[in-house]
């Protein structure tokens, strides 16, 4: 076996550029395949937050990644961030 090809890892782009709406905000989509792990990147297009997760071949179902886009979609919001991590700080200043 050539010892190139061994260790080559092949990859699929399985959608590119999926035009993604939520409320008013626009994304692109983008998953590859590299053995049996997905990588799905989400971008803004209006700005320049972008995102990505590594799905399981069990895990990739359409509810899971529209429950991963809505997210990814809510913390896209600086205001909404910010008031999500104070709801978890403990309170305590260094």
């Amino acid at each position: 076996m050539n010892p190139d090809r061994r260790y080559r890892i092949i990859e699929e782009t399985m959608i590119e550029n999926k035009h993604i709406t939520v409320g008013s905000n626009s994304y692109k989509l983008t998953i590859i395949k590299r053995r049996e792990v997905y990588t799905a990147y989400l971008s803004d297009l209006n700005s320049q937050f972008s995102t990505r997760r590594i799905f399981n071949k069990s895990e990739l179902r359409p509810s899971v990644l529209e429950g991963w886009i809505e997210e990814s979609d809510h913390m896209n919001n600086p205001e909404t961030r910010f008031f999500e991590s104070l709801k978890q700080w403990d309170g305590v200043v260094r």
